[in-house]
């Protein structure tokens, strides 16, 4: 019964190493994607994301397996209603196992946390890039528009109408 524990755990780790490994991919494809969008290089770029979408896919499919795998040894020690959550597993391991559990845990939740940051890096830089071509395109689209370096026949039109007693033109 020992043995088949032990093979499932070590199935398991086997799981947990390769989301790890997924996960460290999966930033350094996102710092390339940072690049990319800084140097302007699409097809590059295009490479790129399909590359992170790889991982990602192959993220939630390891997540997929780590889930199945934890419910079988939850099943195997005779504790089918508890969570199939690692948390769950760490309540009956030895303490070498809780440990190497809580280990991945910590590691996992550092890589989601960068993975987070250079994503969101990236999605300001986007976000930076489409309200200046926005404004530019606002620019050619509306050039009457008064700017503040430039105003049409030297005069500045009235934001809001002057009452009665101090409009000089009755």
């Amino acid at each position: 019964m020992m043995d088949e524990l032990r093979d499932r755990l070590n199935v398991l780790y086997q799981l947990m190493d390769q989301e790890i490994s997924n996960y460290s991919l999966l930033i350094q494809e996102m710092k390339k994607e940072s690049e990319c969008l800084r140097q302007g290089s699409t097809e590059s770029l295009i490479h790129i994301v399909h590359s992170i979408e790889c991982h990602t896919e192959t993220i939630r499919g390891l997540r997929s397996t780590i889930q199945e795998t934890i419910g079988e040894i939850l099943r195997a020690e005779g504790r089918g209603q508890a969570r199939k959550t690692l948390s769950s597993l760490c309540t009956f391991l030895p303490t070498p196992d809780r440990k190497r559990i809580r280990l991945y845990q910590s590691t996992l939740t550092k890589l989601r946390a960068w993975a987070g940051q250079v994503n969101d890096l990236n999605k300001a830089f986007v976000d930076d890039i489409l309200a200046h071509l926005r404004d530019l395109i606002t620019l050619l689209i509306h050039p009457e528009g008064e700017s503040s370096g430039y105003i049409r026949n030297g005069k500045r039109g009235q934001t809001a109408p002057l009452p009665y007693s101090l409009n000089k033109e009755v």
